[in-house]
């Protein structure tokens, strides 16, 4: 099945990650903050439009220091799946009543879960991937596999299923990863010893994904 969709993938890849690539600016830009039902205050939520494109962006981070007065174990960069879900859901309300529902993509930081950073590993981890793969800085084959574990997640599905707040919807074709990256000391080792490794050897600090949001 991962197979299949690999050449569809690349080109998907490749077309969706300069929405937010080093050459974009924005041309407008708001911080959005919002209190989970827990009392945990996230913070610096960037929501803005960005050129070329003039496409209006949300960024889902907990950078180190979004969360401000937090009941997460004490720790930022650990919220679990439902809480994530809640904030993206939190934010776009507010885009709804403050921005007039102008949104046109949403970035995910893999780092705002671990519980979602866990749950794709595991199951990478059982993807048809051969052992002898030698894994790269930036490896198409894997961040092909990741990209449809991430897209039939429940989170991303918990996501496409909130934008209609701000008058869209998505589907898991409108869902893209930006290229898997490996710690520096496993490139060039193959897959069948990597996997054993924590997080597999994945840089998933660096890991985002992309919704795409179409007209409702």
């Amino acid at each position: 099945m991962y197979r299949t969709r690999f050449a569809y993938v690349v080109a998907f890849i490749a077309a969706l990650v300069p929405l937010l690539a080093a050459g974009s600016a924005y041309q407008e830009k708001y911080l959005l903050s919002y209190a989970l039902h827990d009392g945990s205050l996230i913070d610096g939520q960037v929501y803005g439009r960005i050129s070329p494109g003039n496409r209006w962006v949300l960024h889902v981070n907990t950078a180190e220091d979004a969360v401000r007065a937090t009941n997460i174990d004490g720790r930022s960069r650990n919220l679990s799946n439902q809480q994530a879900g809640e904030l993206v859901e939190g934010l776009l309300l507010e885009i709804k009543l403050k921005h007039a529902a102008k949104l046109d993509s949403i970035r995910f930081d893999a780092s705002t879960s671990t519980a979602f950073q866990e749950d794709i590993v595991a199951k990478l981890r059982q993807a048809p991937v051969p052992g002898s793969l030698k894994v790269q800085a930036k490896s198409k084959e894997i961040t092909a596999l990741l990209e449809s574990i991430i897209r039939e997640s429940d989170l991303a599905t918990a996501i496409c299923s909130k934008v209609g707040i701000v008058d869209a919807r998505c589907s898991a074709a409108d869902i893209g990863v930006n290229p898997v990256a490996f710690e520096l000391q496993y490139q060039g080792h193959s897959w069948g010893e990597m996997k054993s490794q924590p997080l597999a050897g994945l840089q998933l600090d660096s890991l985002s994904f992309f919704v795409t949001l179409q007209p409702d």
